[in-house]
């Protein structure tokens, strides 16, 4: 007898069991996280990193910003739509042509980066890092919370090898490639996730590093706060693309802005009716909020 009531109640526990393992399981851990981010950017005109942070913050997490500044006479530490942002450096002046001017400033800041996100995470310790690149070796400032168990995300806004050989006309083969494409694996090894800006990279990049399991695709999207849709004055069936970002020569070709620049005309080649396409872009440095458009041209 009891141990036909011992089944008994088993039997009854079963289809409870069954439903409850069927509903949706909520997170246990719901306190507002501590997020680092790194990115060599003016944080005010860098619209990716900005989005990420905002949006973190929005839900009631705690970011920290670490980015550099337009000049000296900007303040050392800001809160900005409450993202505390922390200006490691001043930006300075470019020097176009130079790779030793170039790489001294991103070696300062990996220096300075990595001190201060050392010192703020043993005061009060974060629950993950995101990187952003250019360059891959910022990642490694974020070696301390590593060892502690902290997760790091690597965001890859450009693929170095290809973006170093666009800006300063170089080579696809030589020491400078081998060594670019020796850190781009290693960065990636030592970042827990990598989030890639588009899919022409994914491929390529997981090819590179042997990533194919930890990569995902983060694309921009509209932000509907600066751009909204609105009714079409014009009745020609002329096709418009308006693209806002960086568009600096032979860099757009790394990014892909080739493809609709191209593909557009042929979307109409086939009815002579319509007018020719128009772009206009939106001229921006390092990814700055859109300021005003140029004059509809393709390029």
């Amino acid at each position: 007898m009891p141990s036909r009531a011992i089944n008994y109640r088993v039997k009854s526990l079963i289809p409870q069991f069954i439903r409850s393992a069927a509903l949706p399981r909520h997170p246990t851990d719901l306190r507002p996280k501590r997020v680092a981010m790194i990115s060599h950017s003016i944080y005010t005109n860098d619209n990716r990193v900005r989005r990420y942070a905002e949006s973190l913050a929005a839900r009631g997490d705690h970011v920290d910003v670490f980015a550099i500044c337009q000049s000296g006479d900007t303040r050392s530490e800001q809160t900005i739509n409450d993202v505390d942002v922390f200006h490691v450096q001043h930006r300075g002046a470019k020097r176009a042509g130079s790779k030793l001017a170039y790489l001294w400033p991103l070696l300062r800041f990996f220096l300075l980066t990595s001190i201060r996100l050392t010192r703020r995470h043993l005061q009060q310790p974060y629950d993950v890092v995101h990187v952003h690149n250019i360059p891959d070796f910022l990642v490694f400032a974020a070696w301390y919370p590593k060892l502690t168990g902290v997760p790091v995300i690597l965001d890859i806004h450009d693929i170095v090898p290809e973006f170093f050989a666009s800006k300063f006309q170089t080579a696809s083969t030589g020491i400078a490639r081998k060594l670019l494409l020796w850190m781009e694996r290693a960065s990636g090894a030592f970042a827990d996730r990598v989030i890639i800006a588009n899919d022409l990279w994914l491929d390529k990049y997981a090819r590179r590093t042997g990533l194919n399991g930890r990569c995902t695709v983060f694309i921009n999207h509209v932000d509907t706060k600066l751009f909204r849709c609105i009714p079409r004055t014009q009745r020609n069936g002329q096709q418009i693309v308006i693209h806002a970002g960086q568009t600096t020569g032979t860099v757009d070709l790394v990014a892909g802005n080739d493809v609709y620049v191209g593909a557009a005309p042929v979307s109409v080649s086939t009815s002579d009716s319509k007018p020719p396409p128009v772009a206009v872009l939106i001229e921006t440095d390092t990814g700055a909020a859109p300021t005003r458009p140029t004059r509809p041209r393709w390029r």
